[in-house]
């Protein structure tokens, strides 16, 4: 993800450290949305390919959703939420943090996006 700070001389351990550490979080996040072939293995299904699942499977049938889909549809938007959350987190505090170290260091800091509106 940060490719950038292999040509940087001297890049302070905990700028790595910090830098390692977001991206591990951006990676979990977009496997809890989009999915791995790991989690796809072990049967975990993120999100997204869940809410199409189900969108697709009652779209496809003219009766009521079965009460297994009408419970996944209850619980999904809390997922998304937790998951908005988690990416929230990352935009207001950890990337601020982030780049004041890097300031500090005269390092070109990240971009700052503004956060994800809760559904």
């Amino acid at each position: 993800m940060f490719f950038g700070l292999q040509k940087l001389p001297q890049v302070p351990d905990a700028i790595t450290s910090a830098v390692n550490s977001l991206d591990k979080k951006v990676d979990q996040i977009l496997g809890n949305l989009l999915g791995s072939p790991e989690l796809r293995r072990m049967g975990i299904s993120p999100i997204l390919s869940e809410i199409s699942r189900l969108s697709s499977s009652i779209n496809r049938y003219t009766g009521a959703p079965t009460p297994y889909q009408a419970e996944r549809m209850g619980l999904l938007p809390g997922h998304m939420r937790n998951i908005i959350r988690e990416l929230n987190t990352l935009i207001e505090k950890s990337i601020p943090e982030l780049n004041k170290m890097m300031n500090e260091n005269n390092i070109p800091w990240l971009i700052p996006v503004k956060p994800v509106k809760m559904p």
